[in-house]
Formats: C-alpha cells, structure tokens, sequence
C-alpha cells in the first residue's frame, strides 16, 4: 500500500474520507506530515525530510488537530499506526 493510500484509510477509519475515496479538506502537505507521524518521527526530523522549517511543521500539525476536532498527537499517531 502506497503512501497515499495509506493515509487514505487512516482518514477513512476517522470519517475524513467520502465514500469515492476522495479525501475531504486535508492537503497534500498534511498527508505527508501524517504519513511521517505514522513513522513516529519528531517534527524536528518531518521537517528536515520534507525541507520545512519546524515551525511550520508545527503549523500544520495545528490545522490537522484542528480538522480532528483537537485530537491531540497521541491520539492521532494512535490513528496512524493503525495503516
């Protein structure tokens, strides 16, 4: 299972993707940091992979809790884990 398809079912299971498969409001960068979360890296280590400064790791990670109803990282990387 590709990338995409992974963070596709992560999405799935937490009720962010339509029944097409299509993925609801989370972009392509948030896929990425999801995917890098699933590999359980720092958002030190996702920034120097996807060539981000830290701080904007963070930000992104704000908009996905966010979009999770505030999950919390925990609860999210439980959610990746499961792909």
């Amino acid at each position: 299972m590709d990338h995409c398809e992974s963070v596709k079912t992560l999405l799935q299971d937490a009720g962010d993707v339509s029944q097409k498969g299509e993925i609801g409001h989370i972009t392509g960068r948030e896929q990425e940091i999801l995917e890098c979360m699933r590999q359980k890296l720092s958002n030190w280590e996702i920034a120097q992979r996807l060539t981000l400064l830290p701080y904007t790791v963070k930000a992104h990670l704000s908009r996905i809790f966010e979009k999770f109803s505030n999950t919390g990282r925990s609860k999210l990387m439980a959610l990746a884990m499961q792909i």
